[in-house]
């Protein structure tokens, strides 16, 4: 999560910017996107439930199943 500057949250747009590009190192240091690891949509779609969760938003049980397969993806592909 990242922390508070100058006494403001950072907004979702800069949390879900830092997650996608996390998550996108992380593919890119596995060899890239393949088949098998997680598509360039999973990565966004990671980092925006990624990101809602880190201002305080609570996810469905739909969204919730969502995050948890594609997580298992990236668990799937670099553990």
């Amino acid at each position: 999560m990242m922390v508070e500057q100058n006494g403001e949250k950072p907004s979702f747009d800069k949390i879900f910017e830092q997650k996608k590009l996390e998550l996108s190192d992380l593919v890119k240091s596995y060899g890239g996107i393949m088949v098998g690891h997680p598509s360039r949509n999973d990565i966004i779609a990671l980092a925006r439930f990624e990101a809602r969760l880190a201002i305080g938003e609570e996810l469905s049980e739909e969204d919730k199943n969502k995050a948890n397969t594609i997580a298992y993806k990236f668990k799937g592909s670099f553990c």
